[in-house]
């Protein structure tokens, strides 16, 4: 999968490219407003995108949960975790 260098995505995982484990059966067609992809696959998928102007918010269809044990994946849910406590520390409700 290759991943957009101007994204947060790229911030966590630190790399271009990395492997995945999709495995759709559906996948993302068109994004809402403010949502731009930051990472594809080859031929095409939507692999990951993120809100604009939004402190934290990335959406993945692949499985990193499945693959914590390689830095990269683990990367994202740390990363969740200290945006999380960031927010809960700032008294901002975040929508």
């Amino acid at each position: 999968m290759a991943i957009e260098r101007d994204s947060l995505l790229y911030q966590i995982v630190e790399t271009e490219r990395i492997e995945t484990n999709s495995v759709h059966h559906q996948a993302i067609n068109k994004l809402g407003k403010g949502l731009r992809a930051t990472a594809h696959t080859q031929d095409g998928i939507t692999e990951a995108f993120e809100l604009k102007d939004h402190p934290f918010l990335v959406g993945v269809q692949w499985h990193p949960e499945r693959m914590t044990e390689h830095p990269c994946h683990a990367a994202l849910f740390r990363s969740l975790v200290t945006a999380s406590k960031q927010y809960s520390h700032s008294g901002t409700n975040v929508i």
